[in-house]
């Protein structure tokens, strides 16, 4: 299991930089283990455009009775396109990381009501192939500056995965 905070700031109207941190946990019954991971992200947004450049969990990595676990640092290089409406956004990324292969990712995002979010994601390996595709999907509430949010995702060789997600925006300056 894993617990994150996160926090974002527009530092202009087009930029954006966030940062964030994860503790990991792995319950091990012999020798639990656990690590401190760090990320951080830019964006640029033109409109209904936006361009986006990320690292995350970088981290080091921890030596249990079982072998060193490592943090799953992972790069992305992101774009996405909103619906003139803005009832949609099309997204895609390519995600890479030391000792794992990398992924072309393709996302959606539809709001048939301003609160609500439905959400949807395939991901498949770039060359070489070989970790197989992975998808996923989920529900935001998004009803004032609180937002709630669940996903499944398939994640090889995990199986499922469920994702909570509680986001407080702060009011503006």
């Amino acid at each position: 299991w894993n617990l994150g905070l996160t926090g974002a700031w527009s530092v202009s109207e087009v930029f954006a930089l966030g940062f964030g941190s994860r503790y990991f946990r792995l319950e091990d019954p012999a020798a639990p283990m656990g690590m401190v991971t760090g990320s951080a992200g830019a964006t640029l947004h033109r409109g209904r455009y936006a361009l986006g450049l990320a690292a995350n969990d970088v981290g080091g990595r921890v030596a249990g009775l079982h072998g060193v676990w490592r943090a799953p640092t992972s790069w992305v290089a992101g774009a996405q396109c909103a619906g003139a409406d803005r009832a949609w956004t099309l997204g895609a990324g390519l995600v890479g990381g030391p000792g794992s292969p990398n992924r072309v990712s393709f996302g959606v995002t539809v709001r048939p009501v301003p609160w609500m979010e439905l959400l949807g994601g395939y991901a498949l390996p770039a060359a070489p192939a070989g970790s197989g595709s992975s998808w996923g999907c989920g529900l935001s509430f998004v009803p004032s500056r609180a937002a709630f949010a669940y996903a499944v995702q398939s994640a090889p060789p995990a199986g499922l995965t469920h994702q909570f997600g509680l986001t407080w925006a702060l009011p503006p300056r």
